[in-house]
């Protein structure tokens, strides 16, 4: 059998599968753990121009939420940790995705509304399943779910193109002595 839940209630399905023998969180076949996805964030529009043209770039996001004051077991810690290592920007249908990974938001209530501090954990390096959190207000969330903020550092532009890249026609003489348009790359 699978692990009870520490808090609230399964699904039917959930349920079952908890209950399952055949689905041990430990035996010397098989180790089995089932965690729940609270949330997967999909922004699929933002609308966002800039000096290079359109940024039509699709985000999602994993979101763990804790309540009352809750942190991921190390169990769940590590399931979220491996699953963070699929994080990165891929082509789909001529749609740009990317994936920022996986994040806790722990809070000391139900909601952000009931609660008197709210705690955005990201993973503190490459290299371990330890969480860093920082306690952020209820806007700060909102801009994090929208992806107005970068969900590892909260810097406010999450988008800015790190390496700009601008095409400029130049007119220029050739040795021969006739002048020709040419364009030139430059990359920032």
């Amino acid at each position: 059998m699978t692990r009870e839940r520490l808090y609230g209630s399964d699904t039917p399905f959930c349920a079952w599968m908890r209950s399952h023998p055949e689905l041990p969180s430990y035996s010397q076949t098989c180790g089995f753990v089932a965690t729940d996805n609270d949330v997967t964030i999909h922004r699929y529009l933002t609308g966002l121009v800039d000096a290079c043209g359109t940024r039509d770039i699709q985000s999602l996001m994993h979101l763990e939420v804790k309540t009352r004051g809750g942190l991921p077991t190390a169990s769940q810690r590590d399931t979220l940790r491996k699953k963070h290592l699929f994080r990165g920007t891929k082509e789909y249908n001529g749609q740009v995705v990317r994936f920022w990974g996986c994040y806790v938001l722990s809070m000391s209530g139900l909601t952000p509304d009931d609660s008197q501090w709210l705690g955005w954990g990201r993973f503190s390096s490459e290299h371990t399943d330890q969480l860093t959190y920082t306690e952020i207000d209820r806007q700060a969330l909102v801009e994090l779910l929208k992806f107005e903020r970068h969900p590892d550092n909260l810097d406010r532009q999450p988008f800015r193109r790190r390496h700009k890249t601008r095409f400029i026609d130049v007119t220029e003489e050739v040795p021969l002595g006739f002048t020709v348009e040419r364009t030139i790359c430059q990359r920032s």
